[in-house]
């Protein structure tokens, strides 16, 4: 997407210059759009469909856009509202968040909004029983509702609907945590629950953020304390310019509630670079250093997430060597494979495992799959490439070792338009969906798929 850093004010997109203070001023409403491929590589298609005058020579061409995104929004209403409900009746009220919570709820139109998954708050003591009840509704996920959620992290687990346009990810607290030491963020959550509005929706109860909590903490200090390491997303500035314009949310209100929280430093580090008032915005991730000086002059108020992700990954070093163990003689045949047959049908062919289909499969848990995808990524990161995409080596890995278990998947690739020209990449479904496993959601919007293996019937 088109990015703009604090060394430099101008980003090149499909050779078109945007500067920092022009893009601003069209998030805001005040000023000409961007180039068409800024627009589509930031995801705004919706927003400038809405925002831009009738009669703009570019308003149509993202008209059907607009219309996809609206039609997938209600797509994902209609999936989680039973789910809800059914939350609803065993005493579990959930909290919506981030993208699908400011479409629905703050934006003057829902397709306004591009959102991917569904962010959802549980109270710890009812992680379990929602993971069960939705099971009983059909919703499988990562871990399967039916294996032990994970046990300290902030995502508990992810759920899909087979049949429909929807992942929820199932979260326990606000703002990211990577170790089990976890007290700020609970702080956070709790002090944030205690703000929500109860509302009805869609015949369910559902929590939403308070719009100051909304911004300060769901959205700044989130950015600052997690895994984005202080950068920002392009609708992050949209978020926080509705969140004033139809909130009445205040940049006082956001101070005060931040010297509240323990966060005072890292919101006023985050309005720096995004400030709908003064009309600064500096999206993108930050170089490393700056993102280390932020993490040092902040440290009395979080532990910094790099330190904290380190940490974890130390500490399970000997399950990730294990893991490693087993799945890379596997990678190196993919690498091989691939290497020695170019064409990928016939690849696919010879690298799907033969076996007595007929046979009903053995069930592979959450945890297998998971120890699965990160032996083989690290696999595929660590040997020698040898002219093969290292997404192609990782996808026949995946794509060879779930067939083996039991499991109908696909290998897909598909293509994009980039600066750089085409670009390709591979990937492995499961239903008709991105393995979750595999955190490339996406991948089937951005990328025109151009083979699939085996093809749908």
């Amino acid at each position: 997407m088109a990015t703009m850093d604090d060394t430099n004010d101008e980003k090149r997109v499909s050779g078109a210059p945007v500067s920092a203070a022009s893009f601003a001023a069209f998030l805001l409403g005040r000023g000409d759009p961007p180039p068409e491929a800024v627009i589509r590589a930031a995801r705004l298609e919706g927003y400038a469909y809405v925002a831009l005058p009738p009669d703009h020579p570019m308003r149509v061409r993202f008209r059907a856009d607009y219309l996809g995104a609206l039609a997938r929004h209600e797509a994902i209403k209609r999936d989680i509202a039973p789910l809800f409900r059914a939350w609803n009746d065993a005493g579990i009220t959930p909290l919506l968040m981030k993208g699908f919570h400011m479409a629905e709820f703050v934006y003057p139109v829902p397709g306004m909004r591009f959102h991917g998954d569904v962010d959802v708050v549980l109270e710890p003591r009812y992680i379990r029983r929602a993971a069960a009840i939705a099971a009983e509704l059909g919703w499988t996920g990562l871990p399967d509702p039916v294996d032990p959620p994970l046990p300290f992290r902030h995502e508990a687990y992810t759920l899909r609907r087979p049949a429909g346009h929807t992942q929820l990810d199932v979260q326990r607290y606000v703002v990211h945590r990577t170790l089990p030491l976890a007290w700020r963020q609970r702080r956070l959550t709790r002090a944030v629950l205690a703000r929500a509005r109860e509302i009805e929706w869609q015949g369910a109860r559902v929590r939403v953020p308070h719009p100051v909590d909304a911004a300060a903490v769901c959205l700044l200090v989130h950015r600052a304390w997690g895994s984005e390491h202080w950068g920002l997303k392009t609708h992050d500035f949209l978020d926080l310019r509705f969140l004033v314009e139809r909130e009445g949310v205040t940049r006082q209100a956001l101070e005060a509630r931040a010297a509240e929280l323990g966060a005072r430093r890292s919101l006023a580090l985050m309005l720096e670079r995004c400030d709908p008032w003064s009309g600064v915005f500096i999206p993108g991730p930050l170089p490393g250093r700056l993102a280390w000086r932020l993490d040092l002059r902040t440290l009395i108020e979080h532990a910094p997430h790099q330190v904290e992700k380190t940490a974890y990954r130390l500490l399970r070093a000997p399950l990730l060597l294990w893991d490693l163990g087993r799945t890379l003689p596997l990678v190196v045949r993919a690498r091989n494979a691939a290497r020695r047959e170019p064409d990928m049908h016939r690849l696919l062919t010879q690298f799907t495992p033969s076996g007595d289909r007929s046979a009903p499969p053995r069930r592979i848990t959450s945890r297998e799959r998971i120890w699965l995808a990160r032996g083989i990524k690290w696999g595929s990161q660590i040997i020698p490439a040898r002219g093969v995409g290292r997404c192609v080596i990782r996808s026949l890995a995946h794509y060879h070792a779930l067939r083996a278990r039991g499991m109908d998947v696909q290998f897909v690739s598909g293509v994009k338009r980039d600066t750089d020209g085409i670009v390709g990449h591979a990937w492995v479904e499961l239903d008709g969906h991105v393995l979750m496993e595999l955190y490339e959601p996406d991948n089937p919007r951005i990328y025109k798929e151009n083979f699939r293996y085996p093809p749908n019937a």
